[in-house]
């Protein structure tokens, strides 16, 4: 609800300015006068997890949403986060199965051609050119319009994809 979407914006305002204690409390409270199971009850668990004081609290948090409320967005949005606090501490191989689970099973979410660009990235830090040009393509495909920091990243990452076949990928 708006109401909902008002309080988490003002959390993440609160935990942006140095006040994530009170920040936190704020999506707690709601957490707890939501209904186990209802949607509100997954974004505001969702929320928890982005706005948590350390990578494992996320990590569990996301965990959550994604194996408590798996058909919202927020399970697609948990799922490419759980993948970049992955690749943040090395782990491309749970870093990829993660990108590659969010493909298969969020194929139309609106998040898809970020998804897709870490894809591109952690296919390129591995050598693999026809995979990192072919999810690059995808992205290119699936970013929003007026997302301009993500397109300009996809053109630049695109240099590398000039002569790459990327058929057989």
């Amino acid at each position: 609800t708006t109401a909902n979407d008002s309080l988490f914006r003002r959390a993440e305002r609160q935990v942006r300015e140095g006040r994530g204690e009170a920040g936190r409390a704020l999506v707690d409270s709601l957490v707890g006068r939501t209904r186990a199971g209802s949607l509100q009850h997954g974004q505001a668990l969702y929320w928890r997890a982005s706005l948590a004081a350390d990578a494992a609290e996320a990590e569990r948090g996301y965990r959550r949403v994604i194996l408590e409320y798996p058909a919202t967005r927020w399970a697609g949005d948990a799922l490419l986060n759980l993948a970049q606090l992955e690749m943040a501490r090395g782990d491309q191989e749970q870093a990829l199965v993660h990108l590659y689970r969010f493909e298969r099973e969020y194929p139309s979410h609106e998040s898809r051609g970020r998804a897709s660009f870490w894809l591109a990235r952690l296919h390129f830090d591995r050598k693999n050119e026809r995979r990192g040009c072919a999810a690059l393509a995808t992205a290119r495909i699936a970013a929003p319009p007026d997302d301009v920091e993500l397109r300009n990243q996809i053109d630049y990452y695109g240099q590398r994809c000039i002569g790459v076949d990327t058929a057989v990928a």
